[in-house]
């Protein structure tokens, strides 16, 4: 059946069947744990927000003018006008946006002077090869290990002290989310999205660790989202160049992929980040990636592991997602599926219109959108958003990055042993 076709049928069908269900059964943002006088709060600013601006509160976007493929790494006018016209809730910051320390802290500030309703501003910084803020030269900021060599060293109060670390200074440059940890268990080698980017093949290890770390970015005072739900350890294609899927039932799933991530949603993590994976074998996924599925995102993520946090997708600029659905349907589908944040999608304008449009015709209600934005407002409150969110903390980069070269000391000498 030409795909096309498919997902047009799918969107106008099946998407109404999911509506009632969810509606009935999706947690109460009273849920999450907030006293009265900072629900009311929330409340107050959730009551005085156009539609537009609840809508924008749905997205993370990159800061990027694609017309033009360049990445913005300061404020001018069409940045400006690009913040204002789509009001997201946050920005991801790439290696191209990042070229030194005062520029990065500049650029966050004037972000967030101009933005009404504080911004997620969130960057990949897991430590080895996908760290955003080592990609210049002229940053200076700490060497952070790789999940493997943390993972080989497997020392609970150690990887707290390095998420902790990694936490100060992204605070200290303006960050308040930082997508890591990774939960994924390294299970296939011939995984190439994961390798050194996990703490291991062994779901112990990965599980004991995933929690420390998202303790240590938290009392930074940033925010953890841990990825990627429902686990990407056992998949061999990657999503970014086109469809993936795992071939692992569902009580191995349970049993295995989903340990670390109920071990950062026991500490508190305040973000889960979903993939763009398949699973042929879970007939209750019905054919969809886990990042648009009901199934996975309020029946297994919400209901089954109790987590009230926000719910991001992957990027939606991925092949696996952007060649299969229109940026409407994907975005659309993600929200009625349960998620809360719509990471990068491909194209912004449809995405938002398809938001919109799925308002006006029923297939999204009002009551369902105020969820999202009531958890995303409340996790913002929760991390100081609204008092400090222009405030820099101090970071002593010296020290830090002395404590890291001792870990690495640490790591040699073991291998050295072995």
């Amino acid at each position: 059946m030409n795909n096309d076709l498919y997902n047009r049928q799918w969107f106008e069908t099946r998407i109404r069947l999911y509506k009632e269900d969810l509606e009935s059964s999706m947690i109460s943002p009273s849920l999450i744990s907030l006293s009265h006088f900072e629900e009311d709060k929330i409340l107050r600013i959730l009551s005085s927000m156009s539609l537009k601006e609840k809508i924008g509160q749905l997205f993370i976007l990159d800061l990027k003018n694609r017309d033009k493929n360049l990445y913005y790494t300061e404020m001018n006018d069409d940045l400006d006008k690009y913040i204002e016209e789509f009001r997201p809730g946050g920005v991801l910051l790439f290696s191209g946006n990042i070229y030194s320390n005062q520029q990065v802290k500049n650029l966050i500030s004037d972000l967030q002077s101009i933005s009404g309703i504080p911004l997620f501003i969130a960057i990949d910084q897991e430590g080895g090869r996908v760290s955003r803020l080592n990609s210049n030269s002229k940053m200076d900021v700490l060497d952070i290990p790789s999940h493997e060599i943390l993972g080989k060293l497997n020392d609970v109060d150690l990887t707290w002290q390095i998420g902790k670390i990694i936490g100060e200074e992204l605070k200290y440059l303006g960050f308040n989310m930082n997508l890591a940890p990774v939960a994924d268990i390294n299970s296939n080698y011939k995984n190439p999205v994961l390798g050194d980017r996990s703490f291991s093949e062994n779901k112990e290890v990965v599980s004991a660790l995933v929690k420390p770390f998202v303790q240590g970015l938290q009392e930074s005072g940033v925010c953890s989202v841990i990825k990627h739900f429902p686990g990407h350890g056992d998949t061999g294609t990657d999503p970014h160049s086109g469809e993936v899927s795992i071939d692992l039932k569902l009580t191995e799933i349970r049993n295995r992929e989903l340990l670390p991530f109920s071990s950062g949603i026991s500490q508190g993590a305040a973000g889960v980040i979903t993939a763009h994976i398949k699973t042929p074998n879970i007939v209750e996924s019905n054919g969809l990636p886990a990042t648009l599925s009901s199934f996975f995102i309020r029946d297994i993520l919400r209901e089954e592991m109790e987590f009230n946090g926000l719910v991001i997708s992957d990027s939606f600029t991925m092949a696996a997602i952007r060649d299969f659905w229109l940026s409407g349907e994907s975005a659309t589908i993600f929200i009625v599926a349960g998620g809360d944040i719509i990471l990068r999608p491909s194209d912004i304008n449809a995405a938002m219109d398809g938001i919109l449009e799925s308002l006006k015709n029923g297939i999204l209600t009002n009551d369902r959108i105020n969820k999202s934005v009531f958890r995303i407002l409340a996790v913002k409150y929760r991390f100081g958003f609204f008092d400090d969110h222009l405030i820099p903390n101090k970071f002593d980069l010296e020290e830090g990055q002395l404590f890291l070269d001792k870990i690495m000391g640490k790591y040699e000498n073991q291998n050295l042993n072995n």
